[in-house]
């Protein structure tokens, strides 16, 4: 297999790490690690932390660790996962734009112009690329970066002492080892718009409780939210301290160990500004529910708690916590909307939108515009780009055929690409793209490297 054997589920157990390694005691000296640092993960426990030197042409990982003044070979086989060291992209600031591939790829970007055959865009990652048409879904407008109130590595702090959870700073992972609670309090109450979004798995089965938006955690009526994920299927409702004590908002019976088997990336969005506090439920990116409060006094405190009901050799894993504020964008930009067949269609920030032929952008009068004929307008909109939010383009009747793909990188700034394979050394990724052919990335805006389904097989 050419680029990098790895993958989040079935590993195959081999001989992997040169040199000594293989010792089991040296895992538990991970813990002393910085966790601002690259992340091999083994599966099991297992995982080590260091500076990644190389990735090669065969998928072999070689990373200095404090383990070995030597660097560690490791084999491709043998390695779950892959993180690279977020610290380096703190003060990183993120596209606006992003272009859309037709085989979902999601690259932030500038748009610099269109034609009818191709897109040129400019990238701080991998310079100016011209993508064909042909191969482009979307572009999308105005994207804003939700400002962290509270990141993934501030969220493994600040936790009440318990016996029944523990933290794992490495990997950002809060996890339960019996029946039992943990609890902490944020510095301020929750604005009024806001993301709350984690990874969770489970053993043996889902079964958790997630208090938030708080006053207090103490028994008996409060008022705050809770969410809870159990085998029987998951559920939103509200808790108040006077009046009805529990109101449901919302409730699914998709059982988690049949929907979600590997695992569930929750997002909730919450928007108070609104008369009736509105809630959009999102499950590995897929958007499961949108319901609302119509209770007075919706809370907003600054206590949360997670609470486990998994005994027995059972356990809960929350991983990659964060609370983030929120634009308000209720749109998901990466799902086709409504269009209409063969024609161009373009949404506004508004949400209104109308369809047509989209035929260039370029500058007018100082701004990049879009140049879109409307069946009902005499002469050309000219759609600026600051007021759009996605420029969906038609369907193609013969679709463009598209080629293997054994990696998926995640980059710091939410894109995502497809690769076929993969070189790295500690300043670029070398790569192939099944649509864009050689590419060269810029190592620091990699941030994970999974591989895709298929390549499991």
């Amino acid at each position: 297999m050419s680029g990098i054997s790895i993958s989040n589920h079935g590993i195959r157990r081999s001989p992997a790490v040169h040199g000594a390694l293989i010792l089991p005691v040296l895992f538990g000296l991970l813990a002393l690690l910085s966790a601002r640092a690259d992340l091999v993960d083994f599966g099991g426990g297992e995982r080590l932390s260091g500076h990644i030197k190389a990735i090669d042409a065969k998928g072999r990982v070689t990373l200095q660790s404090e383990l070995s003044k030597a660097p560690l070979v490791v084999r491709p086989e043998a390695v779950r996962s892959i993180r690279l060291d977020p610290s380096i992209n703190d003060k990183l600031k993120v596209p606006d734009q992003e272009v859309q591939l037709i085989n979902g790829d999601a690259i932030p970007c500038r748009v610099k112009s269109m034609d009818a055959e191709k897109i040129e865009v400019s990238t701080w990652f991998a310079g100016t690329l011209e993508i064909p048409r042909v191969y482009v879904s979307a572009l999308h407008f105005g994207i804003s970066k939700p400002k962290p109130i509270l990141s993934a590595a501030q969220a493994v702090k600040g936790w009440s002492d318990s016996d029944s959870w523990k933290i794992d700073p490495e990997t950002f992972s809060i996890i339960s080892k019996n029946v039992g609670r943990i609890s902490r309090k944020l510095d301020s109450p929750l604005p009024e718009q806001y993301i709350i979004r984690f990874n969770y798995t489970w053993k043996r089965m889902p079964n958790l409780r997630f208090y938030f938006a708080a006053d207090r955690l103490e028994e008996g009526p409060n008022n705050r939210y809770i969410l809870s994920v159990n085998n029987s299927g998951f559920e939103v409702k509200r808790q108040s301290a006077k009046g009805r004590i529990y109101t449901t908002l919302s409730l699914s019976p998709r059982h988690p160990t049949e929907a979600w088997p590997e695992g569930m990336d929750i997002e909730l969005r919450i928007d108070r500004s609104l008369a009736e506090p509105l809630f959009l439920l999102f499950i590995n990116g897929e958007l499961i529910d949108r319901f609302s409060d119509a209770m007075k006094n919706p809370p907003s405190g600054p206590k949360m708690m997670l609470e486990s009901s998994a005994g027995r050799g059972a356990s809960n894993k929350i991983r990659n916590f964060e609370i983030l504020e929120w634009s308000g964008d209720s749109s998901d930009r990466r799902k086709r909307g409504e269009t209409e067949p063969g024609k161009d269609t373009v949404f506004d920030r508004q949400g209104e939108h109308f369809s047509g032929k989209a035929v260039d952008i370029s500058n007018f009068e100082g701004r990049p515009v879009i140049l879109f004929r409307h069946p009902h307008a005499k002469e050309p909109l000219r759609i600026p780009l600051d007021k759009a939010a996605s420029l969906w383009f038609s369907k193609p009747e013969n679709p463009e055929e598209i080629g293997p793909s054994r990696l998926v990188f995640g980059l710091v700034d939410n894109g995502l690409l497809h690769v076929s394979s993969c070189t790295m050394d500690e300043r670029r990724a070398e790569c192939v793209h099944p649509l864009l052919g050689k590419l060269s990335i810029k190592r620091r805006a990699v941030s994970t490297i999974k591989r895709t389904k298929k390549s499991e097989k």
